[in-house]
């Protein structure tokens, strides 16, 4: 891994950070991206670029900087993301696809923005960090189970797709870990009021779900050197999807 060149999406933070972190360890030159930071921007050590996942253009001007400093990209990981709670009926379709434009959208903009220059280095990784939750349905947690889940689907079929190029796509399926995503998670609008047929149900589980929250911030923490994510199987670009639920 020594000198690849590597690009972290939601790298200020969490899971992204631990990555960047350990990246780092192994002799890579990595970029992490934020939507609160100038290009070039050092962090922690790590060389920061600005990017906002729901837009192109911003994916772009991104990119471009970083294969312009590097002139070339190695890796993508693929780990910003948005978590959303809420019934199905409840969860309005703006609500949805303010999710599905971040966790879904977002990562495919990302991937197809460094596609061209792997397919001219014949070369490259591509990492989509989802979710052991996209493997099955969560009651109130089902738009964020179905975003993971297209994640999976996605990249199961850019793996074969990209394959002619050398380029390889791995799905990373994390558990519970200790990161901020409890803290900008998204909830329905109708789901706590007293509109919502569910109510009392989804109140008793978003109490559940806060007071989870900080047990989890102080048990997993996704910085512990044991739990690291990028591992010699996700190198080697396979379907399988690598859990991870310490």
């Amino acid at each position: 891994m020594e000198g690849k060149v590597v690009l972290v999406t939601g790298g200020s933070s969490g899971i992204g950070l631990s990555i960047c972190k350990y990246l780092l360890t192994k002799g890579c030159k990595v970029f992490g991206t934020s939507r609160k930071v100038k290009n070039g921007e050092i962090q922690k050590d790590i060389t920061m670029v600005r990017m906002d996942v729901s837009d192109r253009e911003s994916i772009k001007n991104a990119v471009d900087y970083v294969v312009q400093s590097t002139n070339r990209l190695d890796v993508l990981v693929n780990n910003a993301g948005l978590g959303m709670a809420g019934s199905i009926e409840d969860s309005s379709t703006e609500e949805i696809e303010e999710i599905f434009k971040t966790n879904v959208f977002g990562l495919l903009d990302c991937c197809r923005a460094v596609i061209p220059q792997m397919r001219k280095q014949h070369s490259g990784q591509i990492i989509n960090i989802s979710s052991i939750a996209g493997e099955f349905g969560l009651p109130f947690r089902g738009v964020y189970s179905a975003s993971k889940s297209a994640v999976d689907r996605f990249s199961e079929t850019l793996r074969m797709e990209l394959a002619q190029w050398n380029i390889h796509v791995s799905i990373m399926q994390p558990g519970d870990f200790k990161t901020n995503i409890n803290q900008t998670r998204r909830v329905a609008a109708k789901g706590l009021s007293d509109e919502s047929q569910y109510r009392e149900v989804f109140r008793k589980e978003y109490k559940v779900i806060s007071i989870f929250a900080p047990i989890l911030r102080t048990t997993n923490n996704c910085n512990d050197n044991k739990q690291n994510l990028y591992d010699d199987k996700a190198r080697r670009g396979r379907s399988e999807q690598y859990r991870e639920n310490h």
